[in-house]
């Protein structure tokens, strides 16, 4: 997965974040930290869809 393609599909679909950090990247799935402020993290999950075209979906997201 191309970590530009990921992080212009967080952009456009979480509001904004002071920092976002990824934490692991496998070819089907990347999973990033984005940081709003002192205690407010969330953790999400970014997979690939397969099929005609490459398309990008939300996997999973945690508050940690």
């Amino acid at each position: 997965m191309s970590n530009r393609n990921v992080m212009k599909f967080i952009d456009s679909n979480f509001p904004p974040y002071n920092k976002c950090t990824i934490i692991e990247e496998k070819r089907e799935k990347t999973i990033a930290i984005l940081d709003y402020g002192k205690n407010d993290k969330l953790r999400v999950t970014v997979g690939i869809e397969s099929g005609d075209y490459n398309l990008y979906k939300l996997l999973k997201t945690d508050f940690i």
